[in-house]
């Protein structure tokens, strides 16, 4: 008979984490080397077929760096970091088979047949929790308070490689932004000089008719470049 599993609740935060969440600018991005070195380690560490850097987004679970697993995302619904953010605590289900949050989901019962799980919030500096470094297996184990503690640790460096990532980001806009003023300052320098040398021509001008009036200044053309051919 099978069990029916129990839908997570959404965290009391669920607008401002996912306002956090798209802050990153890291949804459908392309793999990160700097992340996936972090999930291999994370499978190398707990001998772990399956190990996830994963974003809980609105409606889907998306995967930013993965090992062990072709699907890049999951319904929201059927995962377990859904369950998993809902604590600051690594989360671990030793038996996903008789857990009946779990029981029916779909990497339970079918492919890649997922028994056991542990996942560490990914939080954010300012306290959402953003997804999980989680890593799976096909047969029930479990992870020492130890184990749990290094799985932790590893999310925090999955954080801080998010935070360096928007730093950058955040770094090139400031960097276009100051680009574009310097040329629009340029452009309107140049425009100021002209207006000035305009103004100044203007102004010679005026002062040297008002000279050839008052002292009479014959208006003589200057001389021309060119040779008088009628002298030839």
């Amino acid at each position: 008979m099978t069990q029916s599993s129990t839908p997570a609740q959404l965290p009391a935060d669920e607008q401002r984490r996912l306002s956090e969440l798209r802050r990153y600018n890291v949804l459908n991005t392309p793999p990160a080397p700097s992340l996936d070195l972090l999930t291999r380690l994370a499978a190398r560490i707990f001998h772990a077929p399956i190990s996830l850097v994963s974003l809980v987004d609105a409606n889907r679970l998306w995967f930013k760096s993965r090992q062990g697993i072709e699907v890049t995302e999951t319904p929201r619904h059927l995962s377990f970091c859904t369950h998993a953010i809902l604590g600051d605590e690594v989360m671990v289900v030793t038996d996903a088979t008789s857990d009946t949050r779990f029981a029916d989901y779909s990497l339970v019962r079918g492919l890649p047949h997922v028994r056991f799980y542990a996942g560490a919030p990914l939080r954010s500096p300012s306290g959402h929790n953003l997804g999980t470094l989680c890593i799976m297996d096909q047969k029930p184990r479990d992870l020492s308070r130890e184990e749990q503690g290094v799985l932790a640790g590893l999310s925090k460096l999955v954080i801080d490689e998010l935070e360096l990532q928007l730093k950058i980001l955040e770094l090139n806009d400031e960097a276009e932004r100051l680009r574009l003023t310097e040329e629009s300052a340029q452009r309107a320098l140049v425009r100021l000089e002209e207006l000035q040398y305009g103004q100044i021509a203007e102004h010679l001008a005026d002062e040297l008719t008002k000279m050839r009036e008052i002292h009479h200044f014959p208006r003589t053309a200057l001389p021309s470049p060119w040779p008088d051919s009628s002298r030839s």
